[in-house]
């Protein structure tokens, strides 16, 4: 397994997918001091922190990740069929299913990495203006911990892109898909009760409650739905991913 990871790790270099991690903290950085200068020039208030870290959490869960999700994911496996590679690593005596999970593996450091950026881009975008909000200790820790639970659910993402990948082989197949969940997370979030059985949906719904100082947040629900949702998105699709990896056909890759 360890020489799975190390090859894993070579190729993610060759993909220099460092820069969509990179790119994606910047972009919501930019977004976030624009939405502080549109709330300034248009409400004549400053902003709250509640109120930048939700709406921050809202452009993570539903504009960002899940267009990097398809993207790392579809580099990482459909990339493969389509560079003609994928034939030549089912050959080894490892067991294919290790392969798998090998990609799995280098793709969460990456997603903490990603969140652990939005998380520093959205303080640093706060602290920039001057006359900011005060901001303590003991609101740094809630909102670290609040962006911990994110990075949980973020990873029950993963396996759904995967099997895009896997079944269509293309990882333009895989940014589709995550342009499709953008769109329809974009829509089913303004409607609470969709959005908690949605699992796309139901991080910014599930995490709402943990702003109640701010205006914009849905009041707390049956949070338990919304695991429920996302536990399905990850156990499903993960067995179907596995069975397909074991059954795939040399010849046909």
């Amino acid at each position: 397994m360890l020489s799975i990871l190390r090859c894993e790790i070579i190729k993610l270099r060759r993909l220099h997918l460092e820069w969509i991690i990179a790119g994606s903290a910047l972009f919501t950085g930019f977004l976030e001091l624009s939405a502080i200068l549109y709330q300034k020039r248009n409400h004549g208030t400053l902003f709250s922190w509640d109120w930048l870290m939700f709406t921050n959490f809202r452009y993570v869960s539903y504009l960002i990740i899940p267009i990097v999700v398809s993207l790392l994911v579809g580099f990482l496996i459909a990339r493969e069929y389509q560079d003609n590679t994928a034939n030549v690593i089912f050959t080894y005596r490892y067991p294919r299913n290790w392969f798998l999970i090998g990609k799995y593996l280098v793709i969460i450091p990456l997603l903490f990495i990603l969140i652990l950026l939005e998380f520093a881009a959205t303080i640093g975008a706060g602290l920039l203006l001057p006359g900011h909000p005060s901001l303590t200790l003991a609101m740094i820790e809630h909102y670290m911990r609040i962006y911990g639970l994110l990075f949980l659910m973020v990873l029950c993402f993963v396996p759904a892109a995967a099997l895009i990948s896997i079944i269509f082989k293309s990882y333009i197949a895989s940014t589709i898909y995550g342009l499709i969940v953008l769109i329809s997370g974009a829509i089913t979030i303004n409607s609470p009760t969709i959005g908690l059985w949605y699992p796309w949906a139901a991080p910014i719904v599930i995490i709402s409650s943990y702003f109640p100082n701010n205006p914009n947040a849905t009041p707390a629900l049956d949070d338990w739905k919304g695991m429920i949702s996302l536990l399905l998105l990850f156990v499903v699709p993960l067995l179907i991913n596995f069975r397909l990896y074991r059954r795939i056909d040399i010849a046909n890759t």
